[in-house]
Protein backbone atom coordinates (compact mmCIF):
# COMPACT_ATOMS: atom_id res chain seq x y z
CA UNK A 1 0.00 0.00 0.00
CA UNK A 2 1.20 3.39 -0.65
CA UNK A 3 0.30 7.24 0.82
CA UNK A 4 -2.46 7.45 -0.94
CA UNK A 5 -3.97 4.33 -0.28
CA UNK A 6 -4.05 4.38 3.09
CA UNK A 7 -5.28 7.90 3.25
CA UNK A 8 -8.49 6.45 1.40
CA UNK A 9 -8.79 3.47 3.36
CA UNK A 10 -8.72 6.00 6.91
CA UNK A 11 -11.10 8.40 5.26
CA UNK A 12 -13.52 5.14 4.24
CA UNK A 13 -13.37 4.27 7.97
CA UNK A 14 -10.67 5.70 10.36
CA UNK A 15 -10.80 2.97 12.65
CA UNK A 16 -9.99 -0.08 10.35
CA UNK A 17 -8.34 -2.77 11.32
CA UNK A 18 -6.50 -3.55 8.58
CA UNK A 19 -3.13 -4.67 9.27
CA UNK A 20 -1.29 -3.64 6.36
CA UNK A 21 -2.37 -0.13 6.85
CA UNK A 22 -1.39 -0.74 10.60
CA UNK A 23 1.92 -1.85 9.41
CA UNK A 24 2.50 1.30 7.04
CA UNK A 25 0.99 4.03 9.92
CA UNK A 26 3.93 2.52 12.12
CA UNK A 27 6.56 3.32 9.44
CA UNK A 28 5.32 6.52 8.25
CA UNK A 29 5.35 9.25 9.93
CA UNK A 30 3.15 11.27 8.00
CA UNK A 31 0.29 9.21 7.72
CA UNK A 32 0.44 8.23 11.43
CA UNK A 33 0.07 12.06 12.00
CA UNK A 34 -2.50 12.03 9.65
CA UNK A 35 -4.59 9.20 10.77
CA UNK A 36 -4.48 10.87 14.36
CA UNK A 37 -5.63 14.07 12.78
CA UNK A 38 -8.08 12.44 11.32
CA UNK A 39 -9.48 10.19 14.54
CA UNK A 40 -9.43 13.55 16.74
CA UNK A 41 -11.40 15.25 14.29
CA UNK A 42 -13.79 12.61 14.18
CA UNK A 43 -13.37 12.45 18.39
CA UNK A 44 -14.08 16.45 18.45
CA UNK A 45 -16.89 16.09 15.81
CA UNK A 46 -19.17 13.54 17.69
CA UNK A 47 -18.67 15.83 21.25
CA UNK A 48 -19.69 18.56 19.23
CA UNK A 49 -22.86 16.80 17.49
CA UNK A 50 -24.17 15.86 21.40
CA UNK A 51 -24.11 19.83 22.32
CA UNK A 52 -27.66 20.23 24.24
CA UNK A 53 -30.47 22.04 23.02
CA UNK A 54 -31.61 24.88 25.50
CA UNK A 55 -34.91 23.26 26.78
CA UNK A 56 -38.00 25.07 25.59
CA UNK A 57 -36.26 26.65 22.47
CA UNK A 58 -38.44 24.68 19.69
CA UNK A 59 -41.75 25.71 21.77
CA UNK A 60 -40.85 29.52 22.20
CA UNK A 61 -39.76 29.73 18.29
CA UNK A 62 -43.45 28.12 17.25
CA UNK A 63 -44.93 30.39 20.19
CA UNK A 64 -42.88 33.39 18.38
CA UNK A 65 -43.87 32.52 14.61
CA UNK A 66 -47.82 32.12 15.71
CA UNK A 67 -47.85 35.41 18.03
CA UNK A 68 -46.23 37.11 13.91
CA UNK A 69 -49.20 37.17 11.21
CA UNK A 70 -48.63 37.80 7.68
CA UNK A 71 -46.33 36.20 5.35
CA UNK A 72 -43.97 39.25 4.74
CA UNK A 73 -43.07 39.03 8.74
CA UNK A 74 -42.99 34.87 8.48
CA UNK A 75 -40.94 35.35 5.62
CA UNK A 76 -38.25 37.63 7.78
CA UNK A 77 -38.33 35.02 10.22
CA UNK A 78 -36.74 32.45 8.41
CA UNK A 79 -34.32 34.51 7.08
CA UNK A 80 -33.22 35.66 10.40
CA UNK A 81 -33.11 32.03 11.46
CA UNK A 82 -31.14 30.64 8.55
CA UNK A 83 -28.94 33.90 9.49
CA UNK A 84 -28.66 32.46 12.84
CA UNK A 85 -27.79 29.37 12.23
CA UNK A 86 -25.23 30.00 9.32
CA UNK A 87 -23.76 32.39 12.17
CA UNK A 88 -23.54 30.26 14.98
CA UNK A 89 -22.42 27.34 12.85
CA UNK A 90 -19.54 29.88 11.81
CA UNK A 91 -18.42 30.52 15.69
CA UNK A 92 -18.51 26.97 15.90
CA UNK A 93 -16.15 26.27 13.04
CA UNK A 94 -13.95 29.35 13.80
CA UNK A 95 -13.52 28.08 17.61
CA UNK A 96 -12.33 24.34 16.17
CA UNK A 97 -10.03 26.07 13.92
CA UNK A 98 -8.73 29.05 16.54
CA UNK A 99 -8.07 27.02 19.41
CA UNK A 100 -7.65 23.22 18.30
CA UNK A 101 -10.00 20.45 18.28
CA UNK A 102 -8.92 19.28 21.51
CA UNK A 103 -9.30 22.86 22.69
CA UNK A 104 -13.14 23.53 21.89
CA UNK A 105 -14.71 23.42 25.07
CA UNK A 106 -14.50 22.78 28.42
CA UNK A 107 -12.85 19.56 28.75
CA UNK A 108 -10.03 19.08 31.36
CA UNK A 109 -6.92 17.46 30.58
CA UNK A 110 -7.88 14.68 32.32
CA UNK A 111 -11.16 14.33 30.29
CA UNK A 112 -8.36 14.77 26.72
CA UNK A 113 -5.91 11.80 28.20
CA UNK A 114 -9.07 9.30 28.40
CA UNK A 115 -11.00 10.29 25.14
CA UNK A 116 -7.56 10.09 23.33
CA UNK A 117 -6.75 6.57 24.86
CA UNK A 118 -10.74 5.66 23.73
CA UNK A 119 -10.20 6.69 20.42
CA UNK A 120 -7.67 5.34 19.80
CA UNK A 121 -8.31 1.33 21.58
CA UNK A 122 -6.74 -0.38 18.70
CA UNK A 123 -3.30 0.28 19.50
CA UNK A 124 -3.90 -1.46 22.66
CA UNK A 125 -3.59 -4.70 20.21
CA UNK A 126 -0.20 -3.42 18.88
CA UNK A 127 2.51 -6.31 18.83
CA UNK A 128 5.37 -4.43 17.66
CA UNK A 129 8.18 -5.51 19.99
CA UNK A 130 9.89 -2.58 19.32
CA UNK A 131 13.84 -1.91 20.82
CA UNK A 132 14.42 1.08 23.12
CA UNK A 133 16.51 3.22 20.75
CA UNK A 134 13.24 2.65 18.61
CA UNK A 135 11.32 4.01 20.97
CA UNK A 136 13.65 6.56 21.99
CA UNK A 137 13.86 7.62 18.28
CA UNK A 138 9.80 8.95 19.03
CA UNK A 139 10.65 10.44 22.09
CA UNK A 140 13.42 12.45 21.05
CA UNK A 141 11.73 15.32 19.45
CA UNK A 142 10.05 16.12 23.64
CA UNK A 143 13.49 16.06 25.15
CA UNK A 144 13.15 12.88 26.85
CA UNK A 145 15.15 9.59 26.38
CA UNK A 146 14.51 6.52 28.03
CA UNK A 147 17.52 4.17 29.38
CA UNK A 148 15.85 0.72 29.41
CA UNK A 149 12.50 -1.00 30.71
CA UNK A 150 14.08 -4.53 32.28
CA UNK A 151 11.65 -7.05 31.54
CA UNK A 152 8.91 -5.14 29.60
CA UNK A 153 7.67 -5.52 26.02
CA UNK A 154 7.07 -1.91 23.94
CA UNK A 155 4.23 -2.66 21.81
CA UNK A 156 3.59 0.61 20.33
CA UNK A 157 5.32 4.06 20.16
CA UNK A 158 3.94 6.70 18.04
CA UNK A 159 3.58 11.11 17.59
CA UNK A 160 0.10 11.99 18.65
CA UNK A 161 -2.07 15.26 19.10
CA UNK A 162 -2.63 16.31 22.39
CA UNK A 163 -5.09 19.87 22.13
CA UNK A 164 -2.23 22.43 20.22
CA UNK A 165 0.78 20.11 20.36
CA UNK A 166 2.51 17.54 19.22
CA UNK A 167 2.65 14.37 21.57
CA UNK A 168 3.93 11.05 22.02
CA UNK A 169 1.72 7.83 22.41
CA UNK A 170 3.59 4.58 23.69
CA UNK A 171 2.37 0.86 24.85
CA UNK A 172 4.26 -1.36 27.06
CA UNK A 173 2.48 -4.29 28.80
CA UNK A 174 2.01 -5.80 32.07
CA UNK A 175 1.02 -9.06 33.76
CA UNK A 176 -2.18 -7.72 33.95
CA UNK A 177 -2.62 -6.30 30.32
CA UNK A 178 -1.25 -2.81 28.13
CA UNK A 179 -0.28 0.47 30.08
CA UNK A 180 -0.39 3.59 27.72
CA UNK A 181 1.88 6.21 28.61
CA UNK A 182 1.25 9.37 26.82
CA UNK A 183 3.99 12.43 26.83
CA UNK A 184 2.39 15.49 26.65
CA UNK A 185 4.76 18.29 25.85
CA UNK A 186 3.41 21.72 26.24
CA UNK A 187 0.43 20.75 28.80
CA UNK A 188 1.76 21.72 32.26
CA UNK A 189 0.28 20.34 35.59
CA UNK A 190 0.51 21.88 39.00
CA UNK A 191 0.57 18.12 41.01
CA UNK A 192 0.35 15.05 40.16
CA UNK A 193 -3.94 14.14 39.30
CA UNK A 194 -5.98 10.55 38.58
CA UNK A 195 -7.97 10.41 35.91
CA UNK A 196 -10.77 7.44 35.94
CA UNK A 197 -13.96 6.44 33.33
CA UNK A 198 -15.56 2.84 33.43
CA UNK A 199 -13.09 0.61 31.95
CA UNK A 200 -9.62 2.73 32.98
CA UNK A 201 -7.37 4.09 35.41
CA UNK A 202 -4.48 6.66 35.40
CA UNK A 203 -2.55 9.26 36.61
CA UNK A 204 -1.16 12.41 35.29
CA UNK A 205 2.14 13.37 36.35
CA UNK A 206 4.10 16.53 36.08
CA UNK A 207 7.19 16.88 34.13
CA UNK A 208 9.53 19.33 33.09
CA UNK A 209 8.07 19.67 29.47
CA UNK A 210 4.59 19.54 30.41
CA UNK A 211 3.24 16.00 31.83
CA UNK A 212 2.90 12.41 31.04
CA UNK A 213 -0.33 9.86 31.78
CA UNK A 214 0.31 6.56 32.45
CA UNK A 215 -3.30 4.38 31.76
CA UNK A 216 -4.44 0.97 32.64
CA UNK A 217 -7.50 -1.39 33.23
CA UNK A 218 -5.58 -3.02 36.14
CA UNK A 219 -4.62 0.43 38.43
CA UNK A 220 -2.32 -1.97 40.50
CA UNK A 221 0.04 -2.08 37.72
CA UNK A 222 -0.10 2.03 37.12
CA UNK A 223 2.92 2.56 40.36
CA UNK A 224 4.88 0.03 39.17
CA UNK A 225 5.10 1.48 35.94
CA UNK A 226 5.92 5.19 37.19
CA UNK A 227 8.65 4.06 39.43
CA UNK A 228 10.17 2.59 36.52
CA UNK A 229 10.00 5.33 34.09
CA UNK A 230 10.83 7.64 37.27
CA UNK A 231 14.37 6.00 37.24
CA UNK A 232 14.54 5.06 33.58
CA UNK A 233 13.30 8.65 31.62
CA UNK A 234 16.31 11.17 31.36
CA UNK A 235 15.65 14.83 30.35
CA UNK A 236 17.26 16.46 27.45
CA UNK A 237 16.55 19.50 27.43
Amino acid sequence: MNCLDIRRLLLADPKTDDQAMRQHIADCAECSHFANELISFESNLNRASKIEVPEGLASRILLRQRLLTGQHRRQRIGRAMAAIFLLGFLGVLSGFLAKGWYDFGSDTLEQIVLQHVNDELYHLGDRENLSIQQLNSVLKDHGNKIQALPGRTINYAGACPIRNNQGAHVIVDSASGPITVLFMPGEFVGQRSHVNDERFHGVIIPTEQGSMAIIAEDPQQIEQLERELAAQIINLS
